[in-house]
């Protein structure tokens, strides 16, 4: 019976520090994300998945971020973020800008 608990603790603990696969990933599902990393195009987001996903700044589903020029964005911000496209040949990530925390 301790046995069975410590299992169940350790299986606990894993799935805290499990990441996301690729694979896992649904178009339309929002998660929280830190940005990792920002360009000219837009910005890297690390939201618990294997691979960051890539936000476009002039992405149809963010209207509300505008270039970067005119918005800055920081890196270790934190954002919610909506899953647009997975191309899992290709294993990239595009996401959505949903809101801010």
């Amino acid at each position: 019976r301790k046995a069975k608990k410590e299992a169940e603790r350790l299986a606990r603990e894993e799935a805290k520090t499990r990441k996301l696969r690729i694979e896992d990933l649904r178009v339309g599902v929002k998660y929280v994300g830190e940005v990792t990393n920002a360009v000219d195009f837009g910005c890297f987001i690390n939201f618990g998945c294997e691979k960051q996903g890539l936000m476009y700044y002039a992405h149809p589903q963010s209207k509300s971020l505008k270039p970067k020029n005119m918005f800055e964005v920081k890196r270790g911000q934190k954002m919610k973020v909506r899953v647009n496209k997975v191309d899992y040949h290709r294993r990239r990530i595009t996401l959505g800008f949903v809101d801010y925390i």
